[in-house]
């Protein structure tokens, strides 16, 4: 099964795969652009973005895939910055 992520944070993209393990392949994109082209060139299964993406909502990316048949999108509503900053 196929998933693409949209995440900046290097850190938790590789929790991601390790937790994907050898079940699924994963490509991870850091930023919207490279993410949507990614989505547009070879639909995923499942979409797993973060909500924040640069001057981008990972919402877009949502948006964009809605018509795909058969995709489940996860949506990450909290990165580790907003946690960081929430605890001081």
């Amino acid at each position: 099964m196929q998933l693409l992520l949209a995440e900046p944070d290097p850190a938790l993209s590789r929790e991601i795969l390790a937790a994907c393990g050898d079940l699924i392949e994963m490509t991870a994109c850091r930023d919207f652009p490279s993410a949507r082209a990614q989505l547009v060139r070879d639909p995923p299964r499942i979409l797993i973005t973060n909500l924040r993406l640069a001057d981008y909502n990972g919402l877009h990316l949502v948006f964009l895939a809605e018509n795909e048949d058969g995709l489940l999108v996860i949506r990450i509503l909290h990165v580790r910055q907003d946690i960081d900053q929430e605890l001081g």
